[in-house]
């Protein structure tokens, strides 16, 4: 599948799904800034500061504000570990599809940020 990209504006755009993920180095106050005038169930990936590890997290817009899934392990091999309840998704795909029916977000709008 092709990667397709909707820009927003000069500094942050939308990338269609097609199994690719940009990793950003934002706290949880920087994402919740950038996704604050952005379309309802926009989401980000990003490293999750609050660890001393390589932990990850996904911050998701939604109505009511936003959700924070921290303390997890997105590996080279593309596993996805949540550390909190000991579970392994295998691909990154699999957890992103999970979070979607969850919390009904558009796996269409992940946010990548130019000037991370």
């Amino acid at each position: 599948m092709e990667l397709s990209i909707r820009d927003i504006n000069d500094e942050l755009s939308y990338i269609t799904f097609c199994d690719y993920y940009v990793v950003h180095n934002l706290t949880e106050l920087q994402t919740e800034n950038l996704l604050a005038n952005l379309e309802v169930y926009s989401w980000i990936l990003r490293t999750d500061v609050k660890h001393k590890r390589n932990f990850h997290a996904i911050t998701i817009k939604t109505n009511d504000g936003f959700i924070h899934h921290n303390g997890f392990l997105f590996k080279n091999n593309f596993q996805v570990h949540i550390i909190k309840e000991n579970k392994i998704y295998e691909t990154m795909k699999e957890y992103i599809l999970y979070l979607s029916k969850c919390y009904g977000f558009d796996i269409n709008k992940q946010v990548v940020y130019e000037n991370d």
